[in-house]
C-alpha cells in the first residue's frame, strides 16, 4: 500500500532516497505548480514533511541526495520575481546546516551524485546555440568541470553506474526524429 505523508493536494516529482532508506528529497511544485518548487524532506517513519529550501529565494527543481546523506543537490533558479523556466536552471548545493551554494554560475540541470559523493553530472545547453544538451560533471565546489558528451547527443538525466565508471543518459542521434530517443552508456574518464 502507498505510504502517502502529508495531506495538503501538491504536485510533487523526483524522489531522491536518502541513505537511512527512511526519508526522501522531493521537489514540490504546489497546488498550482507553476512557478517553480521547494525542496522538501519528507519523513516517512514519521509521517512529516519539512521545507528544505525557500521559493521566495530560490525556485526549485529536481533534487538529489548525495550518498552519505549530508547534502541535497538540486536545480533551480534564484527568484528574482520571473516565471521559473526550467531550461535557465543551475545546479546548487544544499548543505545540512540549511546553507544554500551555487558552485557554478553556468546552465544546469537534473543532478546525480557519483557513489563516492565526489562528483555531480548534470545536464547543460551552456555550450549549445540550439538548446540541446551535454552530460557534464564537476566537484561539489564547482571545480573540475567537465563536458562529458558531444551537443549532437543531445544528452539527459545523466547517471553514474553503482561502481562509478560509467555513466548513462538518454540521448538522441544526429538525423533522429525529434521523438527518437535511446539510452547511451559512456566510460567516465579517469577522475
Amino acid at each position: 500500500m502507498p505510504r502517502n505523508p502529508g495531506n495538503h493536494a501538491s504536485l510533487v516529482f523526483y524522489p531522491s532516497f536518502y541513505p537511512d532508506g527512511d526519508r526522501l528529497a522531493i521537489m514540490d511544485l504546489g497546488a498550482g505548480g507553476l512557478n517553480g518548487g521547494i525542496v522538501r524532506m519528507v519523513d516517512l517513519a514519521q509521517a512529516t514533511v519539512a521545507s528544505l529550501t525557500n521559493q521566495s529565494e530560490i525556485l526549485a527543481g529536481m533534487p538529489a541526495v548525495s550518498p552519505d546523506g549530508q547534502r541535497v543537490a538540486f536545480a533551480g533558479q534564484r527568484n528574482l520575481g520571473q516565471m521559473y523556466d526550467e531550461t535557465r536552471n543551475s545546479v546548487f548545493i544544499l548543505e545540512t546546516d540549511g546553507t544554500v551554494t551555487q558552485p557554478d554560475p553556468g546552465l544546469g540541470r537534473t543532478p546525480a551524485w557519483s557513489p563516492d559523493g565526489e562528483w555531480i553530472a548534470f545536464e547543460s545547453a551552456r555550450a549549445s546555440s540550439d538548446g540541446r544538451y551535454a552530460a557534464f560533471i564537476m566537484r561539489p565546489d564547482g571545480s573540475g568541470l567537465r563536458q562529458l558528451t558531444d551537443l549532437s547527443l543531445d544528452a539527459n538525466h545523466p547517471v553514474f553506474s553503482p561502481a562509478g565508471r560509467l555513466l548513462a543518459f538518454s540521448a538522441s542521434q544526429p538525423g533522429w526524429p525529434e521523438t527518437a530517443r535511446g539510452i547511451a552508456v559512456i566510460d567516465v574518464p579517469d577522475l
